[in-house]
């Protein structure tokens, strides 16, 4: 019977063991995955809004309202890198283009 009573309390420990992992992997999963070089994305951004969205034949490019720019996919030519732009200027239209790159006006 010390045995039984024994692996009772063992069984229970190891039952809410497993639980309390379970519940705290949830708790530890990745919520964001960011990715640079020949691939470029952020899964950040799919909580922002965009005023404007083109996209290239491997890459897209978004707008924000504040008129900075973000761009994501495939970035063998670079053509994810988003220049930075002087103090006083923003983006105010973004194009996806072609092939490599694409066209982005900016203003101030």
């Amino acid at each position: 019977m010390v045995r039984s009573s024994k692996f009772r309390v063992a069984l229970a420990f190891v039952c809410l063991a497993t639980v309390q992992l379970a519940i705290s992997s949830r708790a530890l999963a990745q919520t964001e995955v960011l990715g640079f070089g020949e691939q470029v994305f952020n899964s950040a951004w799919n909580e922002e809004s965009f005023v404007e969205v083109a996209a290239g034949r491997h890459h897209s490019v978004a707008r924000r309202s504040d008129g900075s720019v973000v761009a994501w996919g495939g970035n063998w030519g670079g053509q994810c890198d988003v220049p930075p732009l002087p103090p006083g200027l923003s983006y105010v239209e973004v194009a996806g283009g072609g092939g490599w790159r694409g066209p982005h006006r900016r203003a101030p």
